[in-house]
């Protein structure tokens, strides 16, 4: 009889119990893949609610097999490092806490890794749950796409549906703990790891039929900018870190990014948001420039 394989699904989270609630639930609601096993693994980062007994719950109700690791010190790279640490599996399947997961999801992982043996790194297909929603951290397409160097890290798809085998770790490194949500940076952890994957020779592939709903809550106006701006201080922050490093392909992209940007702040009815992102990755690029050249990543 063939080894099954195993899928672990990881969701990080801080102090947001109540829409944990709804993608612990879609996570129940997975369907069985044949020949392959799953757990899940719920990282806690420091949360001061009722996060753990919303946890506890859910273990207890739903007859999942649930990991519980509590990570106290605060960002999603320490989180999503600590969850990679816990994990079983050979797959690493993250999600956030703010994602509601399409019942064949587990079972369209396993059939992506499985075809395609030779790739690092998948992305699903993430849509807003609402069409009334900010479009903030989704991938659409149906289209399946495979990414090589070079090309942009941030193109494939999101990190709330991004699926990586476990033995990349080993010679890519964990997560930049520098960069992330709690942190000073506050964004890029994913577009970094992608982009070290990318870098060294290991390929991505976007796949739509991995399927995820987005349920965010940055619904005012001034939510979404001031996302605008941190997502954008996350990318000078990973640019600033690999020009450091002398990488000639991110001093190329971060001229491009800043052109494109400028050029779009000037333009009538998309300058608000475009000075933002604009605006933030100057920021994070000097703010990454006085920590030195060292990578700040765990191992």
């Amino acid at each position: 009889m063939p080894a099954i394989s195993t899928i672990s699904v990881i969701v990080c989270t801080r102090n947001r119990s109540q829409r944990l609630k709804g993608t612990l639930g879609s996570i129940a609601g997975l369907q069985v893949c044949p020949g392959w096993a799953w757990e899940l693994v719920v990282v806690d980062n420091h949360s001061t609610d009722d996060t753990k007994r919303v946890i506890e719950d859910f273990a207890a109700g739903s007859g999942v097999k649930v990991r519980y690791v509590w990570e106290g010190r605060k960002g999603l790279s320490h989180a999503r490092n600590a969850g990679i640490r816990a994990a079983n599996g050979e797959i690493i399947a993250f999600t956030d806490d703010d994602v509601l997961l399409d019942p064949g999801w587990i079972t369209q992982i396993a059939h992506e890794s499985s075809e395609h043996a030779s790739v690092a790194m998948y992305f699903g297909q993430t849509h807003l749950l609402r069409p009334d929603l900010p479009p903030i951290a989704i991938r659409e397409g149906d289209s399946p796409v495979t990414y090589r160097f070079p090309c942009s890290p941030s193109d494939p798809g999101s990190g709330n549906n991004m699926i990586l085998r476990k033995a990349f770790f080993d010679s890519v490194g964990a997560f930049d703990t520098t960069l992330g949500a709690g942190t000073r940076l506050g964004a890029g952890e994913d577009t970094d790891f992608t982009y070290r994957v990318l870098r060294s020779g290991g390929i991505v592939r976007y796949c739509p039929s991995i399927l995820a709903f987005h349920d965010h809550d940055r619904l005012s106006a001034r939510a979404v900018r001031k996302l605008m701006f941190v997502y954008g201080k996350g990318r000078g922050a990973f640019y600033c870190k690999h020009i450091l490093a002398r990488d000639s392909w991110a001093a190329k992209m971060f001229c491009w990014e800043f052109r494109d940007f400028l050029k779009a702040t000037l333009r009538r009815g998309k300058g608000i948001k475009s000075l933002l992102h604009l605006s933030g990755l100057l920021v994070g690029f000097f703010m990454r420039l006085g920590m030195g050249r060292e990578p700040l990543v765990e191992h």
